[in-house]
């Protein structure tokens, strides 16, 4: 299951990265920089949260989220676990 959730992660960080590329035209990296521009997105995008449906604006939080925990991934290690799977 690890394996299989690392992998959603990261397909929902490769999403995020798209989306926010196509809508404000910047370019996250992975990198904890990176992390300010996300910022920014959910900024520009509470502007408008009222015209999103809820899958829109759960899409969004997902992808941005599993982008922060990517990151994080990324930068220090470790493995994804579901809360009810932990010993």
């Amino acid at each position: 299951m690890g394996l299989e959730l690392q992998a959603e992660v990261g397909r929902q960080a490769d999403e995020a990265f798209e989306m926010v590329r196509a809508l404000t035209g910047k370019v996250l990296d992975f990198s904890e920089a990176s992390l300010g521009v996300v910022e920014d997105a959910l900024a520009q995008a509470s502007a408008h949260v009222g015209e999103l449906t809820e899958d829109q604006a759960t899409k969004l939080v997902q992808r941005l989220g599993c982008y922060v925990l990517e990151v994080m991934r990324r930068r220090f290690g470790g493995t994804y676990q579901w809360y009810g799977e932990r010993s």
